[in-house]
């Protein structure tokens, strides 16, 4: 038995026996009995302190706290006694970092008095593309060609020329090209301006087709529609008849009543690119007057 141990319990012992000189035995086994619960009240002060100590530690330390965020591994360490500088995964914001704008779309083709929306996305380190924090600012190279608005809309002013769009953000820029066709017709429609028949401009207006009593005569008009929805007469319109034993017309879009039957009457234009607009109407000729 170690020594201190057997001096304690002799101690122990004496003074129970004091109390109880003619029992020495249970004077030596209360001894013990006292000294065992001393050694485990120690025991669990010292246990709940050091539970305290490390809690702190962990809560307060940065090795600790590493630890924690790492999931239980400990942080690396090196023998080196002065710490490391962490060494960075990538350059700080590299995935952020806008490197150039883009205007979207492209290119513009537009009709004159037409508008379209221009957007910009930013062209990112990583990449990546996707919206600027920035507000660009709109420029237009030719004002009486296209303008632009602060928000990125772009009208066409003029007719058959181009203007640059530019977007700025800080120092970044890009540019647009907006080209505005030239005006062209996109449709023809057929009214008459005058007639001997009083119902000949109603059945034109209802259905494309008209009759006309043979002798009678009318005066056309070609309607044309453009790209720039504007509308005006297409003074240069080419008429012709299908069948001139029925009913004719001349450059000037006058028609006259030839003999009972079926005639098809048509206005043809240039349009854009060449192409060419046509309208047509028909008109049935009799013999009986209808008005």
């Amino acid at each position: 038995m170690n020594p201190q141990l057997r001096h304690r319990l002799l101690a122990e012992a004496a003074v129970e026996s004091h109390a109880h000189p003619a029992d020495v035995g249970r004077a030596v086994s209360f001894g013990m009995h006292a000294y065992r619960h001393r050694l485990r009240t120690v025991y669990l002060v010292t246990s709940v302190v050091w539970s305290v100590v490390l809690i702190t530690a962990f809560l307060l330390h940065p090795a600790f706290r590493a630890l924690g965020d790492a999931g239980g591994a400990l942080p690396a360490t090196t023998a080196s006694s002065t710490p490391s500088a962490p060494t960075p995964t990538s350059t700080p914001g590299s995935a952020a970092v806008l490197s150039s704008i883009s205007i979207v779309p492209g290119m513009v083709r537009l009709a004159p008095g037409t508008t379209a929306e221009l957007r910009v996305v930013g062209n990112f380190g990583d990449g990546s593309t996707g919206a600027v924090t920035g507000v660009p600012s709109w420029t237009s190279s030719d004002d009486s060609v296209v303008t632009v608005s602060s928000d990125g809309i772009v009208t066409a002013i003029g007719v058959g020329a181009t203007a640059t769009i530019t977007a700025t953000i800080d120092d970044f820029s890009d540019t647009a090209p907006v080209i505005v066709d030239p005006q062209a017709l996109v449709s023809l429609s057929i009214r008459s301006v005058e007639s001997s028949s009083t119902t000949f401009q109603k059945d034109l207006e209802d259905d494309g087709q008209a009759t006309l009593t043979r002798g009678l005569d009318a005066t056309l008009v070609a309607d044309g529609a453009y790209n720039d929805e504007s509308s005006r007469p297409v003074n240069d319109a080419a008429w012709a008849s299908d069948d001139q034993s029925v009913a004719t017309i001349d450059a000037a879009g006058y028609v006259q009543a030839v003999a009972p039957g079926t005639a098809r009457i048509s206005a043809t234009s240039a349009g854009a690119e060449g192409t060419l607009v046509v309208a047509t109407i028909t008109i049935e000729v009799t013999d009986v007057i209808v008005d």
